[in-house]
């Protein structure tokens, strides 16, 4: 359905993340921004003539254009690790539309370069489509989806661009990180967090997983 809401997942280092909360936005990736050389890149494509025209049609596709990259889940180690300062970070919950997501899809092998000019403009849209969000199967533990949004405006100090949170970027959650020291109160200080869950997280018992702490007196 149209009106879907997803809840997805931004993990940051705690100083990033108060940042962030304190100015209600978050940084928008451009294509070059990215951590993966490979991003829209997944096409197989030997002849360098070829080769030299998608990447201009590349540069020319994200020109303008910003990416938000969230987790379906929180519940990953390897995240934490990753993206929160080896779990010392936070991560932050949003209500986002459906409509507006972009599942990454995760392959082995790069797919075949197709040939544009043999094909309808459906099918050539439903290709460059795919390509904006495939990654190589070794990126599958991120349990991606991305938004897409305009980079026009960038911060005068620094050259950054940002996204505010709106109607479609309802933060709704703020886990805490099982080694942060950041308290609910700093947090609670930081910005209004009404209607917002604060979670306390911790490493699981029996499980490789990242999970509520449900003991009272051990929230943070």
């Amino acid at each position: 359905m149209s009106d879907e809401i997803q809840r997805v997942y931004k993990f940051y280092g705690a100083d990033r993340a108060l940042d962030n909360l304190s100015k209600y936005r978050l940084k928008v990736s451009t294509l070059a921004d990215l951590n993966d050389p490979f991003e829209f890149r997944s096409f197989v494509i030997p002849h360098p003539v070829t080769r030299a025209a998608w990447e201009k049609m590349r540069t020319q596709l994200f020109e303008g254009k910003g990416i938000i990259c969230f987790c379906k889940s929180w519940d990953n180690p390897v995240i934490w690790s990753h993206y929160a300062d080896n779990h010392r970070g936070i991560a932050l919950g949003f209500d986002i539309p459906s409509k507006l997501l972009l599942p990454v899809k995760y392959r082995k092998i790069r797919a075949p370069f197709p040939n544009i000019s043999t094909i309808s403009v459906q099918s050539a849209t439903t290709h460059i489509k795919n390509t904006m969000a495939t990654k190589f199967v070794h990126w599958e533990y991120e349990n991606e989806t991305r938004v897409f949004v305009d980079a026009n405006e960038a911060c005068s100090k620094t050259g950054l661009y940002f996204k505010s949170f709106d109607e479609d970027l309802v933060l709704k959650e703020v886990i805490i990180g099982p080694n942060s020291a950041v308290s609910s109160e700093e947090l609670e200080k930081t910005t209004d967090l009404t209607g917002v869950r604060i979670v306390t997280s911790r490493l699981a018992f029996k499980s490789y997983r990242v999970i509520k702490q449900r003991k009272h007196d051990l929230q943070k």
